[in-house]
């Protein structure tokens, strides 16, 4: 029970969570309709927000599987992918091989895995997402794309599905060891800023103020969008394909990941039990360089750089 104040109106708030409910009850009798809005505005979309259960874009949950590791257990919610109908087996032994990898298992953060019917286009490279993570909720979305045949990124030496789980995981449970690790080597992993009032044009359409200008130094052309995406898609290739990593980058992941880990013991059981949802809220997600235009009001004219052109020439000005 949350008890809040706002002016002169008490209003109590009853929020029950649970593995297949999430409920909320405001009952109150506020001085007028605006207190009451207010108090939604200020607690309870937030705390709300944080919950996937709330998420308004969520179809009909179609099956529900907990996957229980030796000290951590994660929900596998399907809401209509089709391809996961056959490679569900596939997912299960995707998770346990990344628990297995890490060298502390208490870093384990992966409380659901969401898998997704129709595909969404990433505004980073213009392709279709692979995975897509929510830190706040502790959790990650799988898309039919995830399933698609070849190698991760059409170049690492494991399959995409493998690979997707892999690179979401790591944005969940390593981003914090991992990000203090490559904090003294930003300029030397070939990470820029832009001048104040430039932004660079990602490929999909995103803009930012940072990007890598040593591409060919990096595991994947992927990890050249964002800090976190090179700290993940270099576990990937410290796992499955070491040689595409640079000596400083092999250095910073070694001591988080172990490679040839034998594979962790699962145990994976179907649930009937259905999750009811309350809100039609989304749940938060990391924060990020991406620049909304007009923040906080303000008219600020932005020099907008293409991503290439950017990289060619921060290459030849090398500025930190």
């Amino acid at each position: 029970m949350y008890t809040v104040q706002i002016g002169s109106s008490i209003i109590d708030i009853r929020l029950a969570v649970g593995a297949e409910v999430a409920d909320l009850t405001l009952s109150s009798d506020p001085d007028s309709l605006e207190v009451a809005d207010r108090a939604q505005e200020r607690l309870i979309q937030p705390l709300l927000g944080t919950l996937w259960h709330g998420a308004a874009d969520l179809p009909p949950l179609r099956a529900r599987y907990l996957l229980e590791l030796p000290t951590a257990v994660c929900e596998i919610l399907d809401f209509g992918c089709a391809p996961a109908s056959t490679r569900m087996s596939e997912v299960v032994e995707g998770l346990a091989a990344f628990y297995a990898c890490l060298r502390d298992p208490g870093r384990w953060n992966v409380e659901a895995v969401l898998l997704m019917p129709d595909d969404l286009t990433n505004t980073k490279n213009g392709e279709r997402y692979r995975g897509l993570e929510s830190v706040a909720s502790r959790s990650f979305r799988l898309f039919p794309a995830s399933f698609a045949p070849g190698r991760y990124r059409g170049l690492v030496q494991c399959d995409e599905l493998i690979g997707s789980i892999f690179h979401e995981s790591v944005h969940l449970c390593l981003e914090q060891p991992l990000s203090s690790r490559w904090a003294p080597h930003l300029h030397a992993l070939g990470w820029r800023t832009t001048e104040p009032g430039t932004v660079v044009r990602l490929p999909g359409g995103s803009e930012t103020t940072r990007v890598n200008i040593l591409t060919d130094e990096l595991p994947t052309s992927y990890a050249a969008f964002g800090q976190d995406d090179d700290r993940a898609e270099s576990v990937v290739c410290h796992v499955f394909d070491p040689a595409r990593l640079s000596p400083l980058r092999r250095e910073l992941v070694a001591d988080t990941v172990r490679r040839d880990a034998r594979p962790a013991p699962f145990d994976l059981r179907a649930s009937s039990a259905p999750v009811r949802r309350t809100r039609a809220w989304r749940p938060e997600t990391k924060g990020s360089v991406f620049v909304p235009r007009g923040a906080n009001g303000a008219t600020t004219e932005i020099r907008v750089v293409d991503f290439d052109e950017f990289v060619a020439t921060a290459g030849l000005t090398d500025s930190a």
